[in-house]
């Protein structure tokens, strides 16, 4: 027996499926259950305290790219990790 799962990326099952948090939830243990690989749109994506954290670090990153490691050692002109005094 052999499935086709070409079908599942329809723009129109993902709209069907991702309007509706049980549906989408009931298609993602559906897809798992058969050992078929979940589409893009089927996806979990992080939530709770690691998405905001995922966010508010992106904020911070946006407004101060250099990182504190990076600024101590353009202050101090010594590399901060031993990796980097070992090996350059």
């Amino acid at each position: 027996m052999s499935v086709t799962i070409d079908g599942l990326n329809n723009p129109a099952v993902a709209d069907y499926f991702s309007r509706n948090p049980h549906r989408l939830a009931a298609a993602r243990a559906m897809l798992d259950l058969l050992s078929i690989p979940l589409p893009d749109w089927a996806a979990r994506d992080i939530s709770g305290r690691a998405a905001a954290t995922r966010n508010a670090m992106t904020a911070y990153r946006a407004d101060n790219p250099e990182t504190l490691a990076e600024a101590t050692a353009r202050k101090t002109g010594k590399p901060t990790s031993l990796a980097k005094q070992l090996f350059g």
